[in-house]
């Protein structure tokens, strides 16, 4: 078992209770394999120790989640005696983009329920480690967060049809406020989307601890590879079903930019919920967001939370195409990959593989379709296998929606607003009555 020593340097002394050391073997492979990108020699991570105060006010008190850019923690602010979210980037990403999108907002929008549905920065400080320069690490705070929809799987499929319809409204009208803002989110994925966990904002460690479970960490010694600076690898709240509300947050701005504003690699997202026009070098656009929010409502629609389209990379290319038909022949010659996140990291492949010939119009071989039929398959069948009891009429209305957000052609794809008002969409949401 790793243990720390008995007296971890930046851990508060008078409050002892911040969780259990345990073996390595009982870590699941996902942390594993996170523990990885804090010792590497690239490692790039800032280790961070439960019961450590940051910036000299908030009191790390457990991890919500990580990705390849960052790592979230739940904290208590002991200024204001209240909960906050810290989003410790990797050393380099200073952060600074996501908290001036998240000021032009906040000058922008007016409305308090519309900023509420905002997971937005409230300050910005720099932790960097004394003697080591050119080191620093961003850490933004936010709202106190429950889990995201892509760690809250089995959470999701436990809430019942009308929640995750809600939830999926509420995503929509979030989407339909920062379009007005003249703001593209620019990486609408699971991990953007957080529910609301208001029972734990009033607790004290030792409720908080009965609610959630206590911290369950491995000591991380200090190294050259991460600043010689000690941490724990922790396991991620699993939060129970029971205090995961029904409201949620959108967040994760760091792709988002103005509307209008070009970026250098507009495939930069992640790839099950990237357009298909990004990945030709069309710059992000409320219609790329609007293809990613209609691939999130369907995942919120099914039955098993799966992806309406099947297989990674290529693959996932080749089942939108069996669904959606084939790609405009505008496109050929446009096609400036994907990129990847199968190691946390977006860009870190150069690219999914080649544009293949039959993706476009007029070059798929007709005796391919003969000896593969599935090549030419109904979007019936995808949302029948992802809810097989799914009646005709329900179906019409989800076609027709899949449809409209599902459109090659950005400038026909439907709006954030006018899905709102869509009689199809209004239609489908009376029936789970949200």
């Amino acid at each position: 078992m790793n243990s720390p020593p008995a007296s971890p340097g930046d851990t508060i002394k008078s409050e002892p209770d911040y969780g259990d050391y345990i073996d390595d073997l009982d870590l699941n492979v996902a942390e594993c394999e996170y523990r990885d990108l804090y010792t590497a020699p690239d490692g790039s991570y800032l280790p961070i120790t439960i019961g450590e105060l940051l910036n000299g006010r908030y009191l790390v008190e457990h991890k919500l989640s990580w990705s390849g850019r960052y790592t979230l923690w739940l904290a208590r602010d002991l200024d204001n005696d209240r909960f906050v979210t810290l989003k410790v980037f990797v050393d380099g990403d200073h952060g600074q983009h996501e908290l001036c999108i998240a000021g032009r907002i906040r000058k922008r929008c007016n409305k308090p329920a519309s900023r509420a549905a905002l997971a937005l920065p409230c300050d910005r400080f720099i932790w960097s480690p004394s003697g080591v320069a050119g080191v620093d690490h961003a850490i933004l705070v936010l709202p106190p967060m429950g889990p995201n929809l892509d760690d809250s799987l089995d959470t999701c499929l436990k809430k019942s049809l009308q929640q995750r319809m809600s939830a999926a409204k509420q995503l929509l009208v979030a989407l339909k406020g920062l379009h007005e803002m003249r703001i593209v989110h620019g990486d609408l994925n699971p991990e953007a989307v957080t529910w609301n966990v208001s029972p734990i904002l009033k607790t004290t460690r030792d409720q908080f601890y009965h609610l959630v479970g206590r911290p369950r960490k491995v000591y991380l010694e200090p190294s050259s590879n991460n600043h010689y600076k000690e941490g724990d690898l922790v396991e991620p709240i699993a939060f129970p079903p029971d205090i995961v509300e029904g409201t949620i947050r959108l967040g994760n701005f760091h792709s988002s930019i103005q509307a209008g504003e070009p970026v250098a690699n507009t495939a930069e997202q992640e790839f099950q919920y990237c357009a298909p026009e990004r990945m030709h070098n069309v710059q992000p656009s409320f219609a790329s967001d609007m293809w990613s929010f209609t691939y999130l409502f369907a995942q919120l629609y099914a039955d098993d939370g799966e992806p309406l389209f099947g297989g990674r990379g290529p693959g996932h290319i080749g089942s939108m195409i069996c669904h959606l038909g084939q790609f405009p022949k505008e496109w050929r010659g446009q096609y400036v990959g994907a990129c990847c996140d199968f190691d946390g990291f977006y860009g870190k492949h150069d690219g999914i593989g080649q544009a293949q010939d039959w993706w476009y119009k007029d070059d798929l071989d007709p005796y391919r379709l003969d000896f593969e039929p599935h090549l030419n398959t109904p979007l019936e069948d995808a949302l029948e296998r992802r809810k097989p009891d799914i009646t005709w009429g329900e179906m019409q209305l989800m076609l027709s929606i899949l449809r409209k957000g599902f459109h090659y052609d950005p400038k026909k794809r439907i709006t954030a607003a006018h899905l709102l008002a869509n009689p199809d969409f209004k239609t489908l949401m009376d029936m789970y009555g949200v």
